[in-house]
């Protein structure tokens, strides 16, 4: 995850600051992995498919319920 202002320490709103992933064909494949190690370190992922609809249901399933 490249660092920008938002995971510096200095900054002052450094813990209230929500950390969000988007993973452009993050439901399935290696998308699908980084998907879930993101939220496995406390992202929340949001993520795009293409045209399997019950794949993509699946894994908001998975992801939405995974906890961190």
């Amino acid at each position: 995850v490249p660092r920008n202002f938002a995971t510096e320490r200095s900054h002052p709103r450094r813990k209230t600051m929500a950390r969000v992933a988007l993973v452009t064909g993050g439901s399935r494949g290696i998308g699908e992995a980084i998907s879930k190690e993101l939220k496995s370190k406390g992202y929340e992922v949001a993520a795009t498919y293409a045209g399997n609809d019950e794949k993509a249901a699946a894994f908001t399933e998975a992801i939405y319920f995974r906890k961190r």
